[in-house]
């Protein structure tokens, strides 16, 4: 309301209008009166305007509520005296003998009083007196002269502007309302959003925190878990059956509680955002042939037939990654169909290459079919016993299928078995690409006599190792650090994390000078930067826990590749 009446424009528009009213009026009203009612009516605007400029200059905010009150009254007094101001003004510059130049002054007091209602309703006893002394000392004057139409006309309008106050002020109060009721809803909008913002970035925050924690301590909660298995494994044959049973279920049970540390290590990996792509040119043949060295025993003791169909595709993927997606979605498969067929094959979809991993198991039911990709979900079919297991897998294969920008998809009928499918691979051309071994489970021989060294700070997994490598036929060294001069050895299984030393230094340091010499790194450590660092050194890389499938596989791989 002061902002309105401060403005200059407005102040000088009604200025502009009494100089009009002034000069239309000449020489139909005495000087006198003339100067008189200028005089009115200029010193009530000036006197408004100073008002308004005052109390404008940076004092409301300063303003306690006693002193609003008062200022809201005093403007209100001001305003009144200028409608007072206007109609005395009127009254002194009536024409009595110019009925056209009445018209004209009434129209013009009509016009100032619309404008204190558009001014000043939303304050109605301000606009209450400005108006209610504009007009009516007007009406008075047409009665004065027995003007009855032009006081009845009047008097009507003026009631209409009272009723246009009311509303434009009822109106305003609404607008008020709507304003204040939505600014709360903000407020409270923002609060809230405030409060979940703050409660995400701590669950963000506790979960990357989890993350990075397993993903760094990995080393240290694989260690005697890679201990254990190679200690397993490296048991005697018992005469006794009852030895010999539980032995086995030792063996299962390891084997199990590795593939659960794997899947939460991984899991962890790839939500602390450490994990990086490295596409290259590769051929699906060689990976095909390394999963069934890997997978063939285990799906025989679960009576699965597993069947790998041949090719000569060559896409480009990251290895490492794609291996990982196929190996967990052919361990569901052999895991969860007992007695079933698993198919394993290459296929051409929209010009991409796609995996085909499919089996004739019990299949996933349609209301289980999208949650498995989530983790901790396990399904299990009607009248299937339960499978060990975290629900991992699907989840690891997903996050994994995102990061290389492939497509995983599954088609499945409870009962009827189950085709997952990773599609989008870009196919490429077979040059630059490496033959696979073909004959490298053929050729177990190459071992026997074979001499290791083997590295490892860890005592007990040290002699787990080797005696493994033993029951292999292997000669083995070991030792806890790297030895000067190095023996004459056929391959060097070192371990990453060595007091004062680096594994991997030092085993390429080894091939500088002895090229031909077989090296392998056993690590802890789940970054995919060490491995890729490996792999340009030309060293073969393990992850702990390592199985002894898995060790015994990169033996024959190394051995039957260069001895």
């Amino acid at each position: 309301m002061l902002n309105d009446a401060r403005w200059s424009p407005v102040t000088f528009a009604r200025f502009l209008i009494l100089a009009v009213l002034l000069w239309v009026l000449r020489g139909a009203v005495a000087p006198t009166a003339t100067i008189a009612a200028a005089l009115i009516i200029a010193v009530a605007i000036a006197a408004q305007a100073l008002f308004a400029s005052y109390w404008n200059d940076g004092r409301q905010a300063l303003l306690d509520a006693d002193q609003a009150r008062r200022l809201i009254s005093g403007y209100t007094v001001i305003v009144s005296m200028e409608g007072l101001a206007w109609a005395l003004g009127a009254s002194l510059l009536f024409p009595i003998q110019y009925p056209e130049l009445q018209l004209f002054l009434v129209f013009v007091l009509c016009g100032v009083a619309l404008a204190f209602v558009a001014t000043l309703h939303i304050h109605l006893p301000a606009c209450y007196g400005a108006i209610g002394l504009a007009l009516p000392m007007m009406i008075v004057r047409y009665a004065l002269v027995q003007q009855w139409l032009e006081a009845v006309l009047l008097l009507i309008y003026t009631l209409l502007l009272v009723r246009l106050a009311q509303t434009l002020f009822a109106a305003t109060q609404r607008t008020i309302a709507l304003q204040q009721e939505r600014d709360e809803l903000l407020n409270v909008l923002r609060e809230r959003a405030q409060e979940l913002d703050q409660a995400r970035r701590q669950s963000d925050d506790a979960n990357l925190a989890k993350s990075r924690f397993l993903a760094q301590a990995s080393h240290d909660l694989r260690q005697p878990l890679h201990a254990i298995g190679l200690l397993a494994a490296s048991l005697p044959e018992p005469p006794d059956e009852r030895a010999r049973t539980a032995v086995a279920h030792l063996q299962e049970s390891i084997t199990s509680l590795s593939g659960l540390f794997d899947g939460l290590l991984d899991l962890a990996v790839l939500e602390s955002g450490t994990t990086r792509t490295n596409i290259d040119t590769l051929a699906l043949q060689p990976i095909f042939e390394e999963l069934e060295q890997e997978f063939a025993p285990i799906a025989t003791e679960k009576a699965v037939t597993l069947r790998f169909v041949k090719t000569s595709a060559v896409v480009r993927s990251d290895a490492l990654l794609l291996r990982r997606m196929l190996q967990n979605l052919i361990s569901n498969a052999i895991r969860h169909g007992r007695g079933a067929r698993v198919v394993v094959g290459r296929r051409v979809l929209d010009g991409a290459s796609a995996i085909d991993v499919v089996d004739n198991g019990p299949g996933i039911p349609d209301n289980y079919q999208q949650a498995i990709f989530e983790e901790f979900v396990r399904v299990r079919a009607e009248g299937v016993a339960s499978t060990p297991g975290l629900g991992l897998g699907l989840a690891i294969v997903g996050r994994l299928a995102a990061a290389l920008g492939l497509h995983v998809s599954l088609q499945s009928t409870s009962g009827a078995g189950a085709r997952f499918r990773i599609a989008g691979l870009p196919n490429a051309t077979a040059s630059n690409v490496a033959a696979a071994d073909r004959d490298a489970m053929d050729a177990r021989d190459h071992l026997k006599g074979a001499t290791v060294l083997v590295i490892d700070d860890d005592r007990a997994v040290l002699e787990a190792t080797a005696a493994l490598l033993r029951r292999w036929g292997c000669e083995v060294i070991s030792r806890t650090e790297f030895p000067n001069p190095l023996p004459s050895v056929d391959i060097v299984l070192s371990d990453y994390d060595l007091p004062n030393d680096n594994g991997l230094s030092r085993l390429c340091e080894l091939r500088q000078t002895q090229p031909q010499l077989l090296t392998a790194l056993i690590t802890g450590d789940p970054s995919q930067s060490l491995r890729r660092e490996a792999e340009d050194a030309g060293v073969a890389l393990l992850r702990k826990p390592v199985r002894p499938l898995q060790l015994r596989s990169l033996l024959l791989k190394l051995a039957t590749t260069e001895l």
